[in-house]
């Protein structure tokens, strides 16, 4: 289970203070598919962060599995950090690397030589004929696709997907929407997917936060919600939410 425990987050840009999360608290099951949306500056972005500790709260308690982040010393959160899988929407692809030396890449940084892990993992989303091919000859699903590879190379328990699909178009959205519903199903991994696209949260997740301008507004069912039935109805529901 991960917990957010009344934890607040700010920034300073140009002498200014920007309050990215203010005091959100929630919690988010073991295997769950979870969203979180709101429009840009809201917070999104650094609720991810948080998990897996590449920012600290300025106050409150981020609890992973009932372990507080903050309390581990630099070897223990580097441990910890190594069961999160996380998903870019630019991919974060080497172009110098070759798709299997990407997927490669965090097994070779824990001085791992595992050939028979990458091959399963690019079987797996359907990339093993271009395993020698460079990201630059990819499409953006098909990168996007090494990326998930990559991210399960190490086996994750917690993935984190940062606007996976804003980059592709809506048949490639479609095959990603796919793709991450099987890896829920295939290796059980709770799954947190930041996302303004609502219909990506709506085919997805099991509930939903909604940010605005770091303040959490609500954390709302979606499967048992009968607003959430159809796309508009639920795009008018986030909006009814967000006031």
């Amino acid at each position: 289970m991960i917990a957010f425990e009344k934890v607040s987050k700010k920034f300073k840009q140009k002498n200014v203070e920007i309050r990215a999360l203010n005091e959100v608290t929630l919690t988010i099951d073991t295997q769950e598919v979870f969203g979180v949306v709101g429009e840009s500056g809201s917070g999104k972005s650094t609720f991810l962060r948080l998990i897996n500790h590449l920012e600290s709260p300025d106050s409150g308690e981020v609890f992973v599995d009932g372990v507080n982040f903050s309390l581990l010393n630099t070897k223990e959160q580097r441990k910890k950090r190594q069961k999160m899988g996380m998903i870019f929407q630019q991919f974060n692809l080497l172009g110098n690397k070759t798709v299997k030396e990407n997927v490669d890449l965090p097994l070779k940084l824990q001085r791992r030589n595992e050939p028979d892990k990458i091959e399963q993992m690019l079987q797996f989303v359907k990339m093993a004929e271009k395993a020698d091919q460079y990201p630059s000859s990819l499409s953006g699903g098909e990168k996007q696709r090494v990326a998930i590879a990559r991210a399960l190379a190490m086996g994750p328990e917690i993935l984190l997907c940062d606007e996976p699909t804003s980059a592709l178009d809506d048949q490639h959205t479609y095959e990603m929407i796919q793709l991450l519903a099987e890896i829920h199903h295939t290796f059980a991994a709770t799954i947190i997917i930041v996302s303004h696209e609502l219909e990506v949260i709506k085919a997805l997740c099991n509930r939903t936060a909604i940010l605005e301008k770091g303040k959490l507004l609500a954390v709302t069912s979606i499967k048992n919600d009968e607003n959430f039935t159809h796309y508009e109805n639920y795009y008018e529901r986030v909006k009814e939410i967000l006031g």
